[in-house]
């Protein structure tokens, strides 16, 4: 059999056309079956592929995918690379995604302007990708990309299909906790940023306040980065308050984890002259010291169950208004439990 060498120039529908004699056109349509193919005696197609065989020819994947609108790629667009709750939400996109034999398309949007990530996206939209799953970005990419091609959401609930965890649920139950100590003057670090999962935290603090009839004092609340330097800016908003808190709910373990850090470098006891708990319980929360308790977020399976309906999607499922909501736990650890007397 008449073998190409590696540095050799590859075989193209051309040479296997020549080969047999026909046109590009017959040979594309017998090599692909695509529309017509069936016309083709059984004869001609077995003589097209020997031929193909004998020249090594190798369809290009990515080409043949972009014809069908079928490239095996789903994207994860995600706003930021470096918090340490992305990497456990990237693992079961991939994972459920590879079960099913798709692959993941990584886009970091960290940094980059509204602007930059709708161009990624039109890019990506125009046939490069079977679907989008977006986290936590609908207002910048849903526009761009809804009624375009499959789109699954991640961490908002107002938009659908979608999957999240319980936001207002999470924070709510922290605050309960130190509710329960006793403790009634309890602050709030939240974000500058405005998603969804973001104002739901919020609101679930303040909630739980108001239902026990404790009140919200706004010089209790900041509002910081979500990323490593909001704990910087939280601490410095903390020595600044003339009347501090007892308590602190964090609405992110990495923010909280910078904050931690310089209040016990400052000489603040923790939980004894601040008690202390945040969302999501990354791997690092209960390595602090002292460990912090956390509401845990299920990012990974949030990141699986986020593929499954894409899957559903890709199979022509209608998933309109369906949005799925992962409880969460409280893992309480010893930042958060006030010593009595």
């Amino acid at each position: 059999m008449n073998r190409r060498g590696q540095g050799e120039k590859k075989s193209t529908l051309k040479d296997v056309a020549q080969k047999v004699g026909m046109s590009v056109a017959t040979v594309s349509m017998a090599l692909n079956q695509s529309a017509g193919y069936e016309r083709i005696s059984a004869e001609t197609r077995k003589m097209i592929l020997a031929a193909a065989e004998e020249l090594n020819y190798q369809p290009h994947y990515m080409a043949q995918a972009l014809k069908k609108r079928n490239t095996k790629l789903v994207a994860l667009a995600v706003p930021n690379i470096y918090h340490p709750f992305t990497p456990q939400l990237i693992g079961g996109v991939q994972d459920a995604l590879r079960e099913n034999g798709y692959h993941l398309l990584l886009l970091d949007l960290t940094n980059s302007p509204d602007t930059e990530s709708v161009r990624t996206v039109l890019q990506l939209e125009s046939g490069g990708i079977d679907g989008l799953i977006v986290h936590s970005m609908s207002g910048e990419l849903g526009p761009v990309a809804e009624g375009k091609l499959p789109i699954v959401y991640l961490d908002e609930k107002s938009v659908s299909p979608a999957v999240w965890f319980d936001a207002d649920g999470a924070t709510r139950t922290l605050t309960r906790h130190f509710l329960e100590q006793g403790i009634r003057r309890i602050g709030y670090v939240g974000s500058t940023m405005t998603p969804e999962t973001y104002t739901q935290r919020e609101r679930g603090y303040r909630s739980a306040l108001e239902e026990a009839g404790a009140p919200v004092d706004e010089s209790l609340i900041c509002h910081v980065s979500p990323q490593l330097k909001g704990g910087g800016q939280a601490f410095a908003w903390f020595q600044s308050l003339k009347d501090k808190p007892e308590a602190l709910v964090v609405f992110t373990d990495n923010v909280a984890h910078a904050m931690m850090l310089q209040l016990i470098r400052s000489g603040v006891r923790i939980p004894e002259d601040l008690a202390l708990a945040s969302v999501d319980d990354v791997e690092l929360s209960a390595l602090m010291n002292p460990p912090l308790t956390c509401a845990w977020v299920p990012a990974y399976e949030m990141g699986k169950r986020a593929a499954y309906m894409m899957m559903d999607q890709l199979a022509g499922r209608d998933l309109s208004g369906v949005v799925e909501t992962l409880p969460v736990a409280l893992h309480i650890r010893a930042s958060s439990i006030r010593p009595h007397g």
